[in-house]
């Protein structure tokens, strides 16, 4: 796949790494498209999407399509930076339905958005200050599903000491503990001190 080669003509410009993501997006969905259009066993075929780019100056980048999500994890608390694109978070939003209604109802995993199926996505991109001591959490619904964002926190809070490797796997034997009910990606990235 093809990414966009040149960020900026101006070198006294911050990079739009924004827009760069988003064309990353589009480059992938098309080519999910076209190997599903070439084939009629990928007919159909579609995924959900969330990147993390941490940028030299200073600025982490999240790109996001579907019901993966991108977390950030400070100060010993977590914050989810990306919005699911489903049915149901469309109706929380539109205050048809209540936020603590959302997590197990039939319809939440119900897309709006996903690569390689249904409308190209819209742009849905996340820019926030990197700094040393952040952690960014990205994960598939799988964990999502079986772990309330308070189960996520507590599990990084004991588990984070231990390193990254001893965090992503309590997370994983977390939600697996609770019925593992689809496959769970979890990816931890630290930024250390310089």
């Amino acid at each position: 796949m093809a990414l966009p080669g040149s960020l900026s003509a101006d070198p006294t410009s911050p990079p739009p790494w924004g827009d760069w993501m988003v064309e990353a997006v589009r480059s992938a969905d098309a080519l999910i498209r076209s190997e599903s259009a070439a084939d009629p066993e990928r007919t159909g075929m579609g995924t959900t999407l969330t990147a993390l780019l941490l940028a030299a100056d200073g600025r982490a980048v999240i790109a996001h399509v579907g019901d993966s999500r991108g977390y950030l994890y400070q100060d010993r608390q977590l914050a989810q930076l990306t919005r699911d694109h489903t049915w149901v978070q469309a109706q929380v939003d539109a205050g048809a339905l209540l936020p603590g209604d959302a997590q197990g109802h039939p319809w939440a995993h119900v897309l709006s958005q996903a690569l390689g199926v249904g409308e190209p996505p819209m742009r849905d991109v996340v820019e926030v200050e990197a700094r040393a001591g952040q952690v960014y959490l990205l994960c598939s619904d799988g964990l999502t599903t079986m772990l309330p964002d308070v189960a996520i926190e507590r599990t990084l809070q004991d588990a984070l000491p231990k390193g990254l490797d001893a965090a992503a796997r309590a997370l994983v034997d977390a939600a697996n503990d609770r019925g593992g009910l689809d496959n769970i990606t979890v990816v931890l990235v630290a930024l250390e001190p310089s």
